[in-house]
């Protein structure tokens, strides 16, 4: 009986010893914590100051390019990612934008007579030049994937009938052709209707018949 109660004793104090153990681990597995988190807090500190100029924190308002500075750094220099896009540097504001403005440009031929431009959609032959510089210079080169998709779609299956309306329909819009854009403008109801010359000109003659 006095042996079993020695080993049970001892049982005890091993697995008293295993509860000290274990929890000594769990005291270096939050002391570890605690200094990675005041690592990464040390770093996020430095970066603010060595990127920005500024002993405040940053908080992120717009994505990860805009940010507002709190802790007395209201004036610091903090969204230099910001005007990576938003640029009027030339070689910037022309490798950022180019597809914008020239889809843009492209719809307006679609609005009416007064956002064409004759040079862009005055004949088949015209849309398809412009469709090809679309191709190459705004579109293969941009949104990765999907920007190789859109090239080949206008060059593989729009430039070919338009090549082929520039020799079915080679009458061009000034003399009588039909125009080769849609007329959006009129379809949406944005643009007014504007009064033909003849017809004025012919009331201008009755007039003057009148007199």
């Amino acid at each position: 009986v006095s042996t079993q109660s020695t080993w049970e004793a001892v049982v005890s104090t091993q697995s008293t010893w295993e509860a000290v153990v274990s929890t000594q681990s769990t005291w270096e597995a939050v002391v570890s914590t605690q200094s990675t988190w005041e690592a990464v807090v040390s770093t996020q500190s430095t970066w603010g100051i060595e990127m920005f100029g500024m002993s405040g924190s940053v908080v992120t308002c717009i994505g990860s390019s805009l940010r507002w500075a709190i802790d007395g750094a209201a004036f610091s220099d903090i969204n230099r990612d910001w005007r990576k896009t938003f640029t009027f540097k030339p070689q910037d504001f022309i490798d950022l934008w180019t597809p914008g403005f020239l889809g843009v440009l492209q719809v307006l031929q679609h609005f009416g007579e007064g956002t064409r431009f004759q040079g862009i959609s005055g004949s088949w032959f015209n849309i398809l030049i412009w469709s090809a510089v679309l191709a190459f210079w705004a579109q293969f080169g941009y949104a990765g994937n999907f920007g190789v998709f859109v090239g080949f779609y206008t060059m593989c299956l729009f430039c070919p009938f338009l090549l082929i309306s520039t020799f079915l329909d080679p009458v061009p819009e000034e003399q009588g052709g039909p125009k080769p854009v849609l007329a959006l403008g009129a379809m949406l109801g944005i643009q007014q209707k504007t009064a033909d010359p003849e017809d004025n000109y012919a009331e201008t003659d009755n007039y003057d018949n009148e007199a």
